[in-house]
């Protein structure tokens, strides 16, 4: 039979697992050094998918309520839904139907097989009209003709700001907007996460980083259930860069599999009390723990409390 007593005594006189849990000590204690010189703040990224949320919020901003509520009722009912992304998110395809319609008003009046161009089908002169505007914008330098026109013809205005305009009024919307309005989509249940992966494909189809997880679980106070599928993630996260660096450090081939699974003991076990003194076992959840603070307050912006030792 299988003696689980002699087994454990044999493992910790190996010397191969004595120098694999040297090296995960050693990765975890440089990671945690980097962590703290760190700045708090993570730099931003602007995901594509937030400018099409951004400008289907302009639009629908700009545009005049119409008196026959009804009406409108009725043809939204009508539009299709994209399933499990909640309604009306299927703003690709209006944004493209629309700067067709736009673009190709002008030239009805030519050949019927104009394609959607912005300059196809357009006399000359309101090219060198379009050319003229182009140079007076500061954005038009990042930009080709082509896509500085459809953004002109989205009439949202944002062809006359500068790309710092562009930029802040990006954040604004992420942060004063688009976040709040995942939640309470939340709250609505027109979205129900039931893990992390779909909250992950939430968050990306409307252009949000998963680093505001943090945020996220903060502004759902009155959704535990919510919370709880944040907390999980980001834990996952943090779990996922330390196995990472682990295999990395890792010299030996044939010492990846006792690398990987003492990483996941030291990750997912919970020491057991040994006449009160501080074993290994004990030192590597205190680093452990430690970590996982770091990481998650410098990539979340999130303080983990006594959450940990409820998962």
């Amino acid at each position: 039979m299988f003696n689980q007593d002699i087994f454990f005594w044999n493992s910790l006189n190996d010397p191969r697992l004595n120098n694999v849990a040297f090296t995960i000590r050693t990765v975890l204690e440089d990671s945690l050094r980097k962590m703290d010189s760190m700045p708090n703040k993570n730099p931003r990224i602007i995901r594509w998918e937030l400018g099409s949320s951004w400008l289907q919020h302009l639009q629908k901003k700009d545009s005049p309520t119409s008196d026959n509520g009804k009406g409108d009722k009725i043809k939204a009912d009508k539009e299709p839904a994209v399933k499990g992304l909640g309604k009306h998110f299927e703003q690709l395809r209006k944004i493209k139907k629309k700067e067709c319609n736009i673009e190709c008003s002008g030239s009805e009046k030519e050949e019927s097989n104009n394609n959607c161009s912005p300059t196809n089908g357009m006399p000359k002169s309101d090219r060198i009209v379009v050319d003229e505007t182009i140079k007076g914008a500061d954005i038009s330098k990042l930009m080709s003709e082509d896509a500085f026109f459809r953004l002109k013809s989205l009439g949202a205005g944002l062809h006359e700001k500068s790309l710092e305009e562009l930029t802040e009024m990006a954040h604004n919307f992420y942060d004063d907007t688009a976040l709040p309005k995942l939640v309470s989509d939340f709250a609505s249940l027109e979205l129900s996460p039931v893990d992390g992966r779909t909250m992950t494909d939430f968050m990306h189809t409307r252009g949000l980083n998963m680093s505001s997880l943090g945020r996220v679980l903060e502004l759902a106070e009155k959704l535990p259930h919510i919370q709880s599928i944040c907390i999980h993630e980001m834990v996952i996260r943090s779990f996922k860069h330390i196995i990472r660096a682990v295999i990395a450090a890792v010299d030996d081939m044939q010492n990846m599999s006792a690398a990987i699974a003492k990483t996941l003991n030291i990750l997912l076990g919970s020491p057991r009390l040994e006449n009160g003194a501080d074993t290994d076992a004990h030192v590597e959840h205190n680093l452990r723990l430690k970590w996982v603070e770091s990481f998650l307050s410098k990539r979340f912006s999130w303080k983990l409390k006594d959450e940990f030792a409820h998962l």
